[in-house]
């Protein structure tokens, strides 16, 4: 099932998510709790719409949006977004996956890492974008230039171990 499509803050761009909706409990139950499965987005002037995954076989854990930090709140605009896709084979909870970073348009994708399980921040803060992941029971730190989409630094980084 194709959600309510939104704009994209300081854009035309609108976004739609895909949805699997999942039963839970008995069938006296009414609950349940639906899944993410891909982004449609669509423009103003295109004649077709874009999918940012090409199948929907995945889920998309979790989704920030990175906003530009201005002064004025009717000024705020989406500098770009993260997702954690993960395969919808496994519970999304232990399983790894990639973490994806992408425009508003979703246009430029790029792929920050594999193997992730969990994004722990997704920020930007004056010309840098900066992600927290952890992957192989590790965390790991990124810095993405919010223009190019390179990978400024990229460093694990050591947690100790308690006592």
């Amino acid at each position: 099932m194709l959600g309510q499509a939104s704009l994209v803050p300081g854009s035309q761009v609108m976004r739609a998510q895909l949805l699997l909706y999942r039963a839970e409990g008995n069938f006296s139950s009414s609950s349940g709790y639906g899944e993410i499965r891909n982004i449609l987005f669509i423009e103003p002037g295109d004649v077709a719409a874009r999918w940012l995954l090409q199948d929907n076989n995945h889920v998309i854990s979790e989704s920030p949006d990175l906003m530009a930090s201005e002064d004025d709140p009717k000024a705020k605009r989406t500098l770009a977004t993260a997702v954690l896709v993960k395969p919808t084979s496994n519970d999304p909870e232990v399983s790894a996956g990639r973490l994806l970073l992408f425009d508003p348009p979703g246009r430029k994708v790029m792929e920050i890492a594999n193997g992730v399980r969990k994004l722990h921040v997704a920020s930007y803060t004056t010309g840098e974008i900066t992600l927290l992941y952890e992957r192989d029971r590790r965390l790991v730190l990124v810095q993405v230039d919010p223009t190019s989409f390179t990978k400024r630094k990229e460093q694990e980084v050591d947690v100790p171990q308690l006592k």
